[in-house]
């Protein structure tokens, strides 16, 4: 199971470097009753990120069965770091977050397409990124 995900981490990583994004939306489709499940997935994540359990953006994915790993990779050393200096073997930032979450979202399926279709005719200097609108997703501080 574990070598799967990181496989299709890994894909989705490639896909991004490559600008082919629209071939992981369908492997990417929303799997409902997996909540449970991913809740465990998540909970080595979870102990130290007790911060994101009520996070909407980390609720709704883990609804719809996507793990931590999923976005971030395995991240072992992160999780062995108890002083909190080693990052999540993958981080997505400006272009390339949207580029990443791309892989599973279709912006034409969106409810409000129209939003989104405003906010990708802007240049790209001033367009919003994903969690500008959809859950900050950061480490608060200790």
């Amino acid at each position: 199971m574990r070598r799967r995900a990181i496989a299709h981490w890994q894909a989705g990583l490639a896909l991004c470097a490559t600008g082919v994004v629209a071939a992981l939306v369908a492997s990417c489709a929303p799997r409902l009753g997996r909540a449970k499940r991913t809740a465990k997935a998540n909970r080595r994540c979870t102990e130290c990120h007790i911060d994101f359990l009520e996070e909407g953006l980390t609720v709704v994915h883990q609804k719809h069965g996507v793990t931590c790993m999923r976005c971030h990779g395995p991240s072992q050393g992160h999780i062995e770091d108890e002083v909190r200096k080693t990052k999540p073997d993958a981080i997505f930032r400006g272009p390339a977050m949207t580029t990443f979450c791309l892989t599973c979202h279709s912006p034409g399926k969106h409810v409000r397409q129209a939003l989104h279709a405003a906010n990708a005719a802007l240049p790209p200097a001033t367009r919003k990124m994903c969690t500008e609108c959809h859950g900050e997703h950061e480490l608060l501080p200790l």
